[in-house]
């Protein structure tokens, strides 16, 4: 209903109370008017009323839902229902699509952490066995049992033939230690000319002494030859000398005696022993007149150091 009609069935109304009290008003002072009139102008106007109530109880009770209110107390006006509607149906497919997302981000999370814990037991457990088959495996190198705990060997491993490899060494057979290398005299007077060409006269000391402590000696000239070098290298020029006259003592004539003498003649030099070094050198003339040519230059120079007649 329109705000006209309204306004239409109000005055209607403010009328017919006037009316009502004009008739009450001229019943008194007009007698005249006929009782038919005055009933039916009387219905009439209690039909106004009724229909003046009716309009104000539906006024009532649209006015506070869609006429009042938002739009007629001037406040803040809501949102249509349909735009409510279309807006939550824009923003659903939305928020679908983002939780989906999620979802799936989740599932990839779960299958990365499953495959790296699933790594993680499998390194676990190789790792353990390696340990235990390191100590089963020290245990028989050892001669005893394997520690309480300890993985042990696979049957297959146990039972399968030695290859020269540690974890295929049948089970409580001890292995075969290796021989030591025994070292004849020759080898290590050997041992001893390399170490003093590398002037190491210390290992060639040593080399020389080890042969000469074995009894009975073994090319005991060869090892007294070689002391007294590596002593004269070292500048121990007493025990040099004492190491030369030995290596001529046990061979006069053998393949060292020209160096022998010579040798001892100076290590008498550097001792100061200018008369010893001089009566050395005229037995090594004496008793080798056909001496090497280097022999003769190194005992013509040493004569002439010696101050020798």
């Amino acid at each position: 209903m329109s705000v006209a009609r309204l306004g239409r069935w109000v005055r209607l109304a403010a009328l017919s109370a006037l009316i009502g009290a004009g008739l009450s008003a001229g019943a008194r002072a007009q007698t005249t008017i006929e009782s038919r009139e005055g009933i039916a102008l009387q219905n009439q106007l209690l039909q106004l009323q009724q229909q003046v109530q009716a309009m104000q109880q539906k006024l009532s009770g649209v006015g506070g839902s869609s006429l009042g209110g938002a739009n007629l107390g001037g406040g803040t006006r809501s949102q249509p229902p349909a735009a409510a509607s279309k807006g939550a149906a824009d923003l659903l497919p939305t928020l679908l699509d983002r939780e989906s997302a999620l979802e799936d981000s989740v599932r990839q999370l779960r299958g990365q952490v499953d495959e790296l814990s699933n790594q993680l037991k499998k390194q676990n457990d190789d790792l353990t066995k390696q340990i235990g088959d390191l100590g089963f495996r020290v245990q028989t190198l050892e001669g005893g049992k394997p520690a309480t705990g300890a993985a042990t060997a696979p049957t297959a491993a146990a039972a399968a033939p030695a290859t020269g490899t540690l974890g295929t060494l049948p089970a409580g057979k001890e292995p075969v230690p290796p021989r030591p290398v025994v070292q004849t005299p020759e080898m290590v007077l050997q041992q001893g000319e390399v170490a003093l060409g590398k002037r190491d006269y210390l290992g060639a000391e040593a080399a020389a002494r080890k042969v000469l402590a074995v009894k009975p000696v073994v090319h005991a000239a060869d090892a007294h030859f070689l002391l007294a070098r590596a002593l004269s290298g070292e500048r121990d020029f007493q025990g040099a000398a004492l190491a030369f006259d030995d290596t001529y003592k046990r061979a006069p004539t053998g393949p060292h005696a020209q160096d022998s003498l010579l040798g001892m003649a100076a290590s008498f030099n550097n001792l100061s022993a200018k008369s010893a070094a001089c009566a050395t050198l005229d037995k090594l003339r004496a008793e080798f007149p056909h001496r090497s040519t280097e022999v003769k230059q190194a005992a013509a120079a040493l004569r002439q150091r010696a101050g020798c007649r």
